[in-house]
C-alpha cells in the first residue's frame, strides 16, 4: 500500500522503521 512509517503485515499491525528497508 504505502511505505510510509507503518507497514501493515497479513498477521496483523507491524510497526517497521522505514530505515530499515
Amino acid at each position: 500500500m504505502a511505505k510510509s512509517l507503518v507497514l501493515v503485515d497479513l498477521e496483523g499491525c507491524h510497526f517497521i522503521d522505514p530505515t530499515t528497508e
